[in-house]
C-alpha cells in the first residue's frame, strides 16, 4: 500500500484541477455517497468538472489525515470554496477508498449533508447529468 497515500493526494488535487488523471480509477469503479447512496461511476467520474463550473476560482480540499491498512486508505478532507453565484461553501468529509493494482476501485463519500443546500445540490447534479450526456 505505498502508493496508497499518493493515489489519495492525486485524487483530490485532481478535484481541484477539474479531471481525474487517467489511470487514477479503475474500469471497474464503485462509487457510494452520503447524498445518493450506491452511485452510476460515469457519474462521478464527472463530478472534478461539474465542481470547476460551479466554483470558478476551485473548491478547494485540505486533507487533515490519511490512513492506510491493507487495500483500504481513509482520507479525513475538508473543502471550501465560492460558488458562481457568489455564495460560500465549505464541508467536512471521510472518504474511504479501496485500491487495487495502483487504481482506485472503490469510493465512499461521507459528508455533511446538511451543508449542502438543496439549490447548489441540485445545479450540482445537472451540471454532473449535462457533462455525462455531451460526453455520450
Amino acid at each position: 500500500m505505498t502508493d496508497a497515500p499518493r493515489l489519495v493526494e492525486t485524487f483530490f488535487a485532481d478535484m481541484q484541477r477539474g479531471a481525474f488523471s487517467d489511470g487514477l480509477l479503475a474500469s471497474d469503479l464503485t462509487v457510494w455517497t452520503t447524498t445518493g447512496g450506491q452511485a452510476d461511476p460515469s457519474l462521478y467520474r464527472a463530478i472534478p468538472a461539474a465542481m470547476r463550473r460551479l466554483f470558478p476560482g476551485g473548491l478547494a480540499f485540505t486533507i487533515d489525515s490519511i490512513t492506510c491498512q491493507d487495500d483500504r486508505a481513509v482520507a479525513e478532507v475538508r473543502s471550501q470554496g465560492r460558488v458562481d453565484d457568489g455564495s460560500v461553501y465549505a464541508n467536512t468529509y471521510v472518504f474511504v477508498f479501496r485500491i487495487r493494482a495502483g487504481r482506485i476501485v472503490s469510493v465512499a463519500e461521507h459528508l455533511d449533508p446538511t451543508r449542502v443546500p438543496p439549490a447548489l445540490g441540485a445545479r450540482i447534479l445537472a451540471t454532473i447529468r449535462a457533462l455525462t450526456d455531451a460526453a455520450s
